[in-house]
């Protein structure tokens, strides 16, 4: 989730100059007209934070996401996987110590294929 937290410190960064700037700008026009001044701040400011919260919000679902699909899929808590894939995969299976497999593919466990009948060797 590097890109995520960087997003987010970033978006901060941006936030805490757009303020200033804000501040200044506001200060700025208000020789000419303290309401006008006064306006431009609160507008400017209301849209610098609203988009700065929706890109942190964002940061925030993915990161969530992220770690619901580490639970459900059992990948390890490092993130070295980015698809989320399991991770360690399983051995498969060995068969029981009965079962035995006919020419034709079939697995049994009789004395007997299932599927094409030839019997056990």
């Amino acid at each position: 989730m590097f890109w995520t937290k960087l997003t987010k410190n970033i978006c901060m960064v941006v936030l805490i100059a757009g303020a200033i700037a804000i501040v200044i700008s506001a200060i700025s026009s208000m020789k000419y007209s303290f309401i006008s001044g006064l306006t431009s701040l609160v507008r400017n400011s209301f849209d610098a934070f609203l988009t700065a919260a929706g890109v942190m919000i964002l940061c925030e679902i993915s990161e969530n996401i992220h770690e619901m699909r580490k639970k459900i899929t059992g990948t390890s808590a490092d993130d070295s996987n980015p698809f989320g894939a399991p991770a360690a995969t399983a051995a498969p299976a060995a068969p029981a110590a009965d079962e035995w497999t006919c020419e034709c593919g079939a697995t049994n466990k009789g004395e007997f294929c299932a599927k094409c009948g030839k019997p056990k060797k």
